[in-house]
Parts: structure tokens; C-alpha cells; sequence
């Protein structure tokens, strides 16, 4: 288990004596702990420049080459193209962003192989219902629950880190940042060789650990206090628009004296439902755009203490 080291608590930019300019458009993370704010792909979905806008087709790729790989397997948990995709959907949460749920912690709670299970078993559920593939980031509501806000920050963070390492690089150069050499996994996954990308870069140094641990900046307008799926809205979804159909497909008549958990859980094996569902919040999200979290209010006291 890592340990503190002798420095105190810190943020990058105090860290670094850092002097920001206009140029700064960075979070500055607490590096001994997280900040419980989350990267939001919708809010990067909008933008024009490289290499933000091709984020959502990078992720779209991703988990559509996933789907290819347990499609190919037949269900088949010993096969080659089922391990492939259970490799892609290994998320560990990144302790280099310093975001997440973690408590006097970056380094998180390690559930994500867990995670990664119940996504193929969705993947390959939805799959046999005839969905094979996706086009818009919502419709990840077919890989099943979990999706709450750290989750999805993970996910973003590895299939994008390859972009946030130039990033920080360029931070730290235009500051005079000294950097260190890291062996850093999950910095982005190569697709023409269907594996994640593992290999050596050069970066700041998080003086707060004693394990040997890199900083990843990211834009502050990419993060909010993202709100995950809920199940409240889900069920309320579920019983406004698909009572009929889930009445037709199972045999039930859902009404109101029916309990809530009865029918989240009718409604969740079904697949197609789940898509729909996402569908329509991410065309909701891309309606009413996101807005990042609003660092100088600060209304949730993210990054000012509480007196």
C-alpha cells in the first residue's frame, strides 16, 4: 500500500511554484488526494480542435471493436476474441488525474476487473439480442451498470491518456516543470495492434506518495460533478415509455402498485431497453449541453476548504 512521504499536502501548482498565465487552462488537482470531480466526454464531445474532437469516435471505435471481439467468441470465456475484449475493458482507475471518489487516497479501489466482467457479460447479452454495435456514447448503457461518474471518468482517461500525456507535457515545459520517467499502462490503445499502450514517458513527479506515481492534468472545462444514470430516471423512463412493450415481451402489467425493484430488474435484462435509454440521454446531453463545474463559485467546495 502506498504511503505518504514527508511533503505536505499540496496542489500541482503550488507544488511547482507555478505562475499561471492565460495560456492555463488546466484543473490544478490536490496531489494527496482525490478531487472527487470527473472528466465528462459530453463536455468534449463539442470540441473543434485536435485532439478533443475525435474523442467521441475514438470512443465509439473502442467499444464497437469490443463488441466485434465477444460477437466472435460465441460466448465462449476460454476463447481468444473473448479475452481480447476482456482486456479492453479493464479500466483501473488512473491515480495520476487525482479525480475520484477516493478519500485521503488517489489511488482508488481497485474494482475494476469486476467491472469489466459485468461489462461482457452485457455486451454479450446484448449482442444475442441483435444489437452489435453503437454510434453514440450514451448507448454504453448496453455494458450494464457501474456507469456512475467515476466510472465514466475512467474509462475517458484511459482511452484518451495518450492525448492528456502531451498535454501535461506541454504544461510542464512551458513552466520549467522538471519531469521524471515513468513506465505509464493504459496510455491510449493501439488499434491496429488491439492492445493498450504501455511505454516509458516523461513526466511530473507526484511528491506526495511514495510510490512513484506521474501527474496527469486535464482542461478544467472537461470537468463537472457528472451525474450518473440514475436508476430514479431510468425506472421513470422504463414505466412512461415502455410499459406496453415490456408488458408484450415478459408477460407483466406494470403499474404503480408494482415495486420499483421489480421492475428495474425486469426492465435491465432487457437489453434493447438499455439502449434506448441511452440513446436518449445522450440526445438529451447533446440538446442541453453539460456545463463544466464553475471553479470560481465553487459551489460544491471542490477546491476551496470549507471554514
Amino acid at each position: 500500500m502506498a504511503g505518504r512521504t514527508s511533503f505536505p499536502d499540496s496542489t500541482f501548482e503550488h507544488a511547482f511554484g507555478i505562475a499561471r498565465t492565460s495560456a492555463d487552462d488546466w484543473f490544478d488537482p490536490k496531489l494527496h488526494t482525490d478531487t472527487d470531480l470527473f472528466v465528462d466526454p459530453f463536455l468534449m464531445f463539442d470540441e473543434t480542435a485536435k485532439p478533443w474532437n475525435e474523442v467521441h469516435d475514438r470512443l465509439i471505435d473502442f467499444f464497437n471493436t469490443a463488441m466485434e471481439h465477444v460477437a466472435a467468441s460465441k460466448g465462449r470465456e476460454t476463447s481468444v476474441r473473448w479475452q481480447r475484449a476482456a482486456a479492453m475493458l479493464s479500466f483501473p482507475e488512473p491515480p495520476e488525474f487525482c479525480l475520484g471518489y477516493g478519500v485521503k487516497t488517489i489511488f482508488g479501489s481497485g474494482s475494476a476487473e469486476g467491472l469489466g466482467r459485468d461489462m461482457l457479460k452485457a455486451a454479450s447479452d446484448a449482442i444475442r439480442a441483435g444489437l452489435t454495435n453503437i454510434d453514440d456514447f450514451g448507448e454504453l448503457m448496453l455494458f450494464g451498470e457501474g456507469f456512475g461518474a467515476d466510472r465514466i471518468s475512467d474509462m475517458v482517461c484511459n482511452v484518451v491518456k495518450d492525448d492528456l500525456v502531451r498535454y501535461t507535457r506541454e504544461v510542464a515545459q512551458r513552466h520549467g516543470v522538471p519531469l521524471e520517467s515513468f513506465r505509464l499502462d493504459h496510455q491510449g490503445f493501439d488499434f491496429p495492434r488491439d492492445r493498450w499502450v504501455r511505454r516509458i514517458v516523461d513526466l511530473p513527479l507526484n511528491t506526495c506518495w511514495d510510490r512513484r506515481t506521474p501527474v496527469l492534468l486535464v482542461p478544467d472545462r472537461f470537468l463537472d460533478e457528472l451525474p450518473k444514470m440514475e436508476d430514479g430516471a431510468f425506472w421513470d423512463w422504463v414505466y412512461s415509455n415502455q410499459n406496453e412493450q415490456l408488458r408484450k415481451d415478459l408477460g407483466y402489467d406494470l403499474t404503480r402498485n408494482m415495486k420499483r425493484k421489480q421492475i428495474l430488474e425486469l426492465a435491465k435484462r432487457r437489453p434493447t431497453l438499455r439502449w434506448k435509454y441511452g440513446k436518449q440521454y445522450a440526445a438529451a446531453a447533446r440538446a442541453n449541453p453539460p456545463k463544466p463545474y464553475d471553479f470560481n463559485a465553487d459551489p460544491a467546495f471542490k477546491v476551496t476548504p470549507l471554514k
